[in-house]
């Protein structure tokens, strides 16, 4: 019975603040005056960067753990070559909403985090290319070396996915994954695949962490207000996350929200399935953290989306108390409700989805809720445009 009030209401909620724009109420006038370069500091300096460079970080322990793997197959390194898997997993969360300079110019989000890993190839799905993870390595019509990461079509035969796949989920155990590094006939492949999956995504991160070491401060001075300005570009980076790196991969994909079939394979980590919700937790504490400007290193809260709404003192109609109400107030109720219902999700998605994905489907109506005022109020408090295409009508 609880479930279907909750689903219930998540249905009415969203009815009600995406027809209340009109009941939104913001001085705009009070826009020209915020401080909008105090938010691009703390952004930049308290949570951007510390939080590439502790990516980079994990992703050079983990590139050190490969060679380690590779030059000595046994099962003490592959330990540890997941385990460093896990821990660049888990940072990478908090930078895979920052598609901002070079990493949106190489497409660093796709290229580093699209799963399911391919298995598909045009024979059963028109949309595929043949190549796959499996054919990749069997490099019977293209030698690994000569596989060109840089397209885009290439982009879940790559990335963290890929080294999940094949440091997990190349056999159910890990005396079994180990002999594909030492007896397989062709474990020389699987050994140059890792490394070139590997050496991709340090390349691709060195990138993205000298663009910042070079333009943060040219990003926090660029200040204004405007479709090519820093805060609005960084909003849309997150909204755009949000919906579609948040709500829809780890959740409405695996949940069958969108075509009714749920589909275990496709949660984040689905070799290391136990990590999911860990992963997801992460991203979430991400998500939270840039709406409420806390740092990513020491957890003080600076200047960010929160203030400027306060300062604006906007409002808008909430659904569940049929009354007008500082934004704020209501995104701190979002934040509430998801809390709740994240709590009792399953550690493994794969899981969830198979014995209860209904708590899957609240999850969704959850963060949607807060999709929802976040796109349609906040956003035009702040005025901000959406800069992204969007379907889904938010």
């Amino acid at each position: 019975m609880k479930k279907g009030l909750l689903m219930c209401f998540a249905f009415t909620a969203l009815i009600i603040i995406s027809c209340s724009s009109s009941d939104d109420s913001t001085d705009k006038g009070n826009n020209n005056t915020f401080n909008r370069e105090a938010v691009l500091t703390n952004w930049v300096n308290n949570i951007i960067t510390p939080a590439i460079s502790d990516f980079n970080t994990k992703l050079t322990a983990l590139k050190s753990s490969q060679t380690q793997f590779t030059t000595t197959p046994n099962e003490t390194n592959l330990v540890a070559l997941q385990t460093a898997l896990f821990n660049a997993q888990k940072s990478w969360q908090h930078i895979a909403m920052f598609n901002f300079g070079k990493a949106e110019e190489l497409n660093y989000r796709l290229f580093m985090n699209s799963y399911p890993v391919d298995f598909i190839t045009t024979a059963d799905d028109s949309q595929e290319d043949d190549n796959t993870i499996v054919s990749n390595i069997e490099a019977n019509t293209l030698a690994i070396a000569d596989i060109d990461f840089t397209l885009e079509k290439r982009n879940n035969e790559q990335g963290l996915p890929a080294v999940d796949y094949m440091v997990n989920g190349l056999a159910a155990t890990n005396a079994e994954i180990v002999t594909y590094y030492t007896t397989n006939a062709i474990k020389d492949n699987y050994i140059a695949y890792l490394e070139k999956v590997l050496d991709r995504m340090v390349s691709l991160t060195n990138e993205v962490v000298t663009y910042w070491n070079s333009n943060a401060n040219t990003v926090i001075a660029n200040n204004g207000s405007s479709a090519t300005a820093s805060f609005d570009k960084l909003v849309n980076d997150y909204v755009n996350y949000v919906e579609k790196g948040f709500r829809e991969l780890k959740i409405a994909t695996p949940s069958g929200k969108r075509n009714g079939s749920p589909d275990k394979e496709t949660v984040e980590s689905f070799y290391s399935p136990q990590n999911s919700k860990e992963l997801f937790l992460e991203a979430y504490k991400a998500v939270k953290n840039l709406y409420y400007g806390t740092s990513f290193s020491n957890g003080t809260n600076g200047q960010s989306i929160d203030d400027y709404l306060d300062f604006l003192q906007a409002t808008a109609f909430d659904a569940d108390e049929r009354a007008t109400k500082n934004i704020t107030d209501i995104i701190d109720e979002r934040f509430a409700a998801i809390d709740q219902v994240v709590a009792g999700l399953n550690n493994d998605f794969s899981i969830q989805v198979e014995t209860n994905n209904n708590l899957m489907l609240e999850t969704f109506n959850v963060i949607q809720l807060y999709v929802t005022v976040l796109k349609t109020s906040a956003l035009n408090a702040m005025d901000v445009t959406v800069d992204f295409v969007d379907s889904d009508g938010d």
